[in-house]
């Protein structure tokens, strides 16, 4: 079942099974980012990476509206929630990036790892949603995980702490988001949504990154 711009569901043809195996390559992708970005950050400055990426993203995408038929833009109303959007994204993008100069690509995914929590926890205190026991004995578990893995910073990088610092942060940008996001991308479609969002934050860091 698919939302449309209405917020009903629409039929679709895909099964359980199918969004499993979506989560699961979308999951394998999010986590070689981190590699590629610790790669690519001995080469590029922070923001122009994230400017390129966003740029590319954008053609990309919108490519993919175009070809898929139907509106380019958001609903009414949406716009300006998929421009704040875009600078929750950008801002989010620095200091992951950023981060990625100061630590380790595995200590960056443990850290990304804690950011289902801070979405739970804005859910509970800001949507009304409930969470219930075994949920906040995952945030505890989670919240403990991410204080022993702090403490334990690698002798060769020396600032290491910054960098685990702005992956904390993130956590709270990618929320955020996420949790802004969700009635925007009900009433217009993710790839609309996101189109959009990327819209806005490709080009104020890409003429940050040429200043």
């Amino acid at each position: 079942m698919l939302p449309n711009r209405s917020g009903q569901a629409e039929e679709s043809g895909a099964t359980p099974y199918f969004g499993l195996a979506a989560g699961a390559v979308s999951t394998l992708f999010w986590g070689l980012s981190f590699v590629g970005v610790r790669v690519a950050v001995e080469a590029f400055r922070p923001v122009a990476l994230v400017g390129l990426r966003l740029a590319i993203a954008c053609v990309v995408l919108f490519a993919a509206l175009a070809l898929r038929g139907g509106p380019l833009r958001p609903a009414r109303g949406d716009l300006r929630r998929a421009l704040l959007l875009g600078a929750i994204l950008g801002a989010h993008l620095v200091l992951q990036t950023v981060a990625m100069r100061q630590t380790t690509a595995i200590r960056a995914g443990w850290f990304v790892a804690f950011m289902p929590v801070v979405i739970g926890l804005g859910a509970t205190l800001f949507l009304g949603e409930r969470m219930r026991r075994f949920g906040w004995a995952g945030v505890a578990l989670a919240t403990s995980g991410v204080l022993v893995l702090a403490s334990a910073r690698p002798e060769d990088l020396a600032g290491a702490g910054l960098g685990d610092l702005l992956l904390f942060v993130s956590c709270f940008t990618w929320a955020a988001y996420t949790l802004i996001a969700g009635p925007v991308v009900r009433r217009s479609g993710t790839l609309c949504t996101t189109a959009w969002a990327m819209l806005a934050a490709a080009p104020p860091c890409l003429a940050f990154a040429a200043w």
